[in-house]
């Protein structure tokens, strides 16, 4: 997949540990993609961790990710940010909260 410049777009899929659940860090996600006109997915998981897609370039993924941490609201605690990039035929179109 392409941006609409031609760049070659990547999925990454990534999961956010820590206390994220309970304290607005869905939105928090979305804002940030929002701004960097990212599209993708984020969801609760059982297990109290986040899990989102995001479908970019690898200098804005970064860009991204350092946003998500930086500007996250004081009562989210991120320990971890476990990512990888994964072979996934979705073109998102936007950024959306799964509920």
């Amino acid at each position: 997949m392409e941006d609409k410049g031609g760049r070659k777009l990547t999925t990454y899929h990534v999961i956010f540990k820590g206390h994220v659940q309970g304290v607005g860090f869905r939105a928090h996600v979305k804002s940030c993609c929002d701004l960097f006109n990212v599209p993708g997915t984020v969801r609760n998981k059982t297990n109290l961790d986040v899990e989102a897609y995001f479908q970019t370039n690898g200098k804005t993924f970064q860009a991204l990710i350092d946003r998500i941490q930086r500007t996250a609201h004081r009562f989210v605690k991120i320990n971890a940010i476990d990512w990888e990039i994964v072979n996934d035929e979705t073109n998102y179109t936007t950024f959306k909260i799964i509920h």
